[in-house]
Order: C-alpha cells, then structure tokens, then sequence
C-alpha cells in the first residue's frame, strides 16, 4: 500500500511502499507520536525495500493511505 506523509517544510510529500499487512502497525505507531507528550518524536517507517524513514511527528501535516488496487488513470479512456 502506498503511504503519503505531508511533511511542514518539505517540498512535495514523501511517498512510500507500505507493506498492507504493516498498515495496522503503523497507524498505532502513528497514532502514539502525535498524541505524545509534546517531547519532539521521530516516526520510524520501514518500507517495502527496508529502508527506514525517520519523520519528526510535529512536522507531520497529513497522512494519506492509498491502496494500489484503486489504480490512478491519466488520460482519456474510451473503456464503459
């Protein structure tokens, strides 16, 4: 699952593969570093590859999960 984190002071968003049975993990690890005590947190994200994301959770301005089933056309189409 493609995972879309709006970042403050960044341009453009960060885009990351998300393996889908990871997905309920990461909203509970989500859900901890924005509702912490205030200290500033880093939001670790592993991806598909094993690359590992740190993202400070108070620079964090939103979060999209985007399932790859519903796949993203550009273009004209003449299919009914």
């Amino acid at each position: 699952m493609e995972v879309v984190f709006g970042v403050q002071a960044r341009d453009g968003a960060l885009r990351l593969q998300i393996p889908d049975d990871e997905i309920a993990a990461l909203r509970a690890k989500l859900d901890e570093a924005l509702t912490g005590d205030g200290n500033k947190r880093l939001l670790w994200v592993t991806d598909k590859d094993g690359r590992e994301y740190g993202i400070p959770s108070d620079k964090i301005a939103f979060v999209e999960l985007a399932s790859e089933k519903a796949a993203r056309t550009v273009g004209f189409s003449s299919a009914n």
